[in-house]
């Protein structure tokens, strides 16, 4: 969830340990941002994180996401 709506978020913004994202979508405002979630099968991590990347991610005046 975004505080404004944001462009430029997709898969490869985001680093899975141990499994893998859908491509996410948004709501209508572009502010709320859905993915799944699939995890390995048999892995089992309990310091397993996702990560987001905002490098990619513009609002729309358009200022860069920062980490």
């Amino acid at each position: 969830t975004f505080t404004e709506p944001v462009s430029g978020l997709d898969v490869s913004d985001f680093v899975c340990g141990s499994g893998s994202l859908s491509a996410p979508t948004s709501n209508a405002d572009r502010t709320v941002w859905t993915s799944t979630f699939t995890p390995t099968l048999n892995a089992n991590d309990a310091t397993n994180t996702i990560e987001l990347k905002l490098t990619g991610v513009t609002d729309d005046i358009p200022n860069p996401g920062v980490g």
